[in-house]
């Protein structure tokens, strides 16, 4: 599709529009989404197997070393909570804090999906540019919160065989 210069730049400017209020929708909506919705899927995992996963993620992406780069939005809405810093320390706080990362997973998988609608209004190379702006944008928010999953999984362990 032959677009002139000044219509691309309105595709540009109505896909912009696009990303900015999916991204607000999504993220107000997940943060109106009570915790008792929410319940961690993590797969019934051993210690171990949590130590594997967390050695795997550290080694393959450095996910460490970059993940503390990454926009924070969860406390921007009232009902979400920023992850980058621990609340409570308290046991129910951190199973509060744990269902945060759900809904930060499932805010992030959503944007994901929702790529697809724009793809189909615009010219091929330009979903495909927001393609790869939606993957560079997203996976790398999924590699951190399920790094930092199986970490807080990890130390939620530790701290409920101390209390038993």
């Amino acid at each position: 599709m032959k677009l002139p210069f000044h219509g691309l730049w309105a595709l540009v400017v109505i896909d912009s529009i696009y990303w900015l209020s999916m991204s607000f929708l999504v993220g107000f909506i997940a943060s109106k989404i009570p915790l008792r919705w929410l319940s961690p899927r993590l797969e019934r995992l051993s210690g171990r197997s949590l130590s594997d996963r967390i050695s795997f993620l550290r080694m393959r992406t450095r996910v460490d070393r970059w993940k503390s780069y990454l926009p924070e939005a969860g406390g921007f809405f009232g009902g979400g909570v920023s992850k980058s810093h621990l609340g409570s320390r308290d046991l129910d706080g951190m199973k509060a804090m744990q269902k945060e990362f759900v809904r930060a997973s499932f805010v992030h998988q959503i944007l994901i999906i929702l790529w697809i609608f724009p793809f189909f209004f615009n010219p091929y190379w330009m979903g495909v540019t927001m393609g790869i702006y939606v993957f560079f944008a997203n996976v790398p928010c999924l590699l951190s919160i399920k790094f930092s999953t199986y970490r807080f999984e990890l130390l939620l362990r530790k701290i409920e065989s101390k209390g038993s």
